[in-house]
């Protein structure tokens, strides 16, 4: 595409489309030359002038000082800007002006009818030197008559002096579709996306917003989330992508209680990002991640495809929400397509491509424009997308191939380090536990009997020389000990064949899981394994393991008691990978107690691939290999487009050793090969995000910069 016709086609939706809603706040920037006008103090009455010592946009801030108590800082009052039963987003600047870290918070002041409120949207501390974003979702549900409402930032200690700026108060879109010819649409014509009256090929590639939460959680976790905000969807083009996938839940439309009553709340929310989204440059693919009777994936044990729950059929009450969807949004280009149902597990493949079949004609009934997107299901017997009878789809896979490597050292997934290092021809793929037998159990010098202190215990490095084994489990062992043996923190070093050192496979302490691991805002991805140890008992074996509340390191270590015969404790969440000739070392804390016998070591338990197994490199050639089995090969059989809905790597994988870089890199050179749109898993989070700070909005202190400058670098089209 010409550049001519990128800025025409880009430039006709922009006249078209509607700005988003008009800041409610006064002076919301502090640009006029000394004037904080409209801003007061709250709580006390502190200095407030604009200051050009510091600003986070333009050329100054409010600086807030004299403050006489934590309670004191700055407010406007809004009660004629805020709309009863609406939702609205209210967002600050906020920057500490001496050096240290304080913390703030951030809200409404009410005064109505049921007397004096203060809901906090935001509480958080703030490091020093830095501006941090502060906001929440604010839905006014006044009692009787409003006297009073302020939007307020107060909290830091006496003495503490602050600045604030680019503060804003965005009530609900005054939403009106784009709009638009038929051509204006993306549509699939052969294998190829297209747009314009020309007909121009386009592929999508970018990223998912998050908007989902588990079934037990209200539609507010979504409505006051900070996975994204309106500013993400500039950043996402910024970035040189030309897509986001919204992934939406059916809550926010529609209550349990009252089905096929849609919520008006949702539809706001939904206008917000639409024209957030045009404003940025970018189209949705709006997908349905958790439908009614819950989000499903490989474990689903929900009742979607069978009796449905106690408010209905969600298989119908899906498609009404769909069909209100599809034609609520009928005349809005910015929505690239619908993604019908994200990763479900259907009895199989037929009865899934018979209920898509479904979804499919009732969207057709009020909507012939939008892209249909259809992807692949868990049932046994999908192993790529059905065929349905519309010409006008796009069919879907997720990549994260291989698994045991994308999602290694992830937050709170309790994987240990797979050892799979891409791009290294002597890096073989770890099998699924599946396409594994249990072999040779590899033992370190047992420790002395009797009672005995922590004492580390260096292992010898174990040769791989069986052309059959493919990985190792670390496992702790007692034989024959009436004692207990404890074991706790513990290292696994990986060698070459000339005995010098390649690396540290594993650097374990073992610690008891939190209740949340998700809410470690610092975390080690080596701790939280004793709850995934599992236990063998060899033949004629009895004893027990324990997880203790003390260690050699930490609050957890685990023990064997009362061992006759060989008991192990294994951890096969922490296999990895091993090689041809390569040695492993095995070594760690032990202490005993009473124990007799041939007492307890450390060792590995080698496991050797089943004979269907082939062993692979981890590769480009795989990953090719790869795309082709679960969908490329799938579009080109039948002529049709093909999108990655999710692919990616978690940001510890971003080394050069683990090779996350150079796998994003040659994924991205075989979609551009193939012609697949794809989205990058995803825009925000600890595990998988592009930015993946754990409280606040996406901070660019987070940022995996390298990932961003590679999709700067695929040169893709915005419209």
């Amino acid at each position: 595409m010409s550049k001519r016709n990128l800025f025409f086609l880009s430039g006709l939706f922009a006249c078209a489309a509607p700005a988003l809603a008009a800041n409610a706040l006064v002076n919301p920037s502090f640009e006029a030359p000394g004037n904080a006008t409209g801003w007061v103090g709250f709580g006390g009455t502190p200095v407030i002038a604009a200051s050009a010592e510091q600003a986070h946009g333009g050329t100054q801030a409010a600086l807030v000082s004299g403050r006489s108590a934590t309670t004191v800082g700055i407010a406007q009052t809004v009660t004629s800007q805020l709309q009863a039963g609406k939702g609205h987003d209210v967002r600050v600047w906020v920057r500490n002006r001496q050096a240290v870290s304080a913390s703030y918070s951030f809200g409404i002041k009410l005064v109505d009818g049921a007397g004096t409120r203060y809901v906090v949207l935001d509480s958080r501390s703030v490091p020093a030197g830095k501006w941090v974003k502060l906001g929440g979702y604010y839905k006014h549900s006044p009692t009787g008559t409003v006297s009073l409402a302020q939007v307020y930032l107060n909290g830091p200690a006496v003495g503490s002096d602050f600045f604030i700026d680019d503060a804003r108060l965005d009530p609900p879109e005054a939403y009106v579709p784009t709009g638009g010819a038929a051509s204006d649409f993306i549509r699939a014509s052969g294998r190829q996306l297209v747009v314009g009256a020309a007909a121009t090929p386009i592929r999508l590639l970018g990223t998912n917003f998050a908007a989902y939460s588990d079934e037990a959680d209200m539609a507010d976790s979504v409505f006051k989330s900070r996975e994204f905000d309106r500013e993400d969807y500039a950043a996402v083009r910024a970035a040189g992508l030309n897509a986001v996938r919204l992934n939406v839940w059916y809550r926010m439309f529609e209550d349990n209680a009252s089905p096929y009553v849609y919520k008006q709340e949702g539809w706001d929310w939904l206008n917000k990002q639409i024209v957030s989204a045009r404003q940025g440059g970018v189209r949705i693919l709006l997908s349905m991640m958790a439908p009614q009777c819950g989000y499903q994936g490989s474990g689903y044990t929900g009742t979607f495809w069978t009796a449905g729950n106690a408010y209905g059929s969600c298989q119908d009450r899906l498609k009404a929400l769909w069909t209100e969807i599809a034609n609520r949004y009928r005349d809005e280009p910015v929505i690239a397509g619908f993604d019908l149902m994200n990763e479900t597990l259907p009895a199989s493949n037929a009865q899934y491509q018979a209920y898509v079949q479904t979804l499919a004609g009732a969207i057709r009934s009020v909507n012939t424009r939008h892209l249909l997107d259809v992807q692949s299901c868990f049932a046994s017997d999908c192993t790529v997308p059905p065929l349905i009878a519309d010409g006008n789809v796009m069919y879907d896979f997720h990549h994260y191939d291989h698994w045991y490597h994308a999602s290694q050292l992830s937050y709170g997934g309790n994987l240990g380090d797979s050892n799979m290092r891409y791009g290294d021809p002597t890096s073989m793929v770890l099998p699924w536990a599946s396409d594994t037998t249990p072999g040779t159990l590899l033992e370190n010098t047992p420790i002395p009997t009797g009672t005995t202190a922590w004492t580390h215990y260096s292992g010898s490095p174990f040769t791989i020389s069986a052309s059959n084994v493919i990985a190792a489990v670390p496992v702790f062992i007692a034989t024959a000990n009436t004692g207990k043996v404890t074991f706790d923190d513990f290292t696994v070093t990986e060698y070459d064949p000339a005995g010098n050192l390649v690396r540290v496979v594993q650097n374990i302490d073992m610690e008891k899981a939190p209740a949340n691991p998700h809410l470690l805002e610092s975390f080690d991805p080596y701790l939280s394994f004793t709850g995934k140890t599992t236990t063998q008992r060899l033949s004629g074996t009895t004893g027990s393991r324990v997880i203790e509340s003390t260690g050699h390191r930490g609050s957890a270590s685990v023990s064997i008691s009362g061992a006759k015969g060989k008991f192990l404790v294994k951890m096969p969440n922490l296999a990895f990978s091993v090689r041809q000739g390569y040695k492993y070392q095995v070594s760690g804390w032990i202490k005993g107690t009473n124990a007799t016998g041939s007492t307890g070591a450390m060792g590995l338990q080698l496991q050797t691939h089943k004979a269907y197994v082939t062993r692979t490199p981890y590769t480009k050639a795989f990953l090719e290999a790869s795309l082709l089995e679960y969908g490329v090969q799938f579009s080109l059989n039948h002529n049709v487009p093909i999108n990655i809905g999710e692919f990616g790597q978690n940001p510890r994988n971003y080394t050069a050793e683990r090779g996350g870089l150079a796998w994003m890199t040659d994924t991205l050179s075989l979609m551009a090969q193939y012609g697949a749109s794809g989205m990058n898993w995803n825009w925000h989070s600890v595990s998988w995000g592009a930015y993946s700070n754990l409280y606040g909005f996406p901070d660019a202190a987070n940022l995996n910069q390298p990932l961003i400058n590679l999709f700067k670098a695929q040169g893709i089209a915005v419209y």
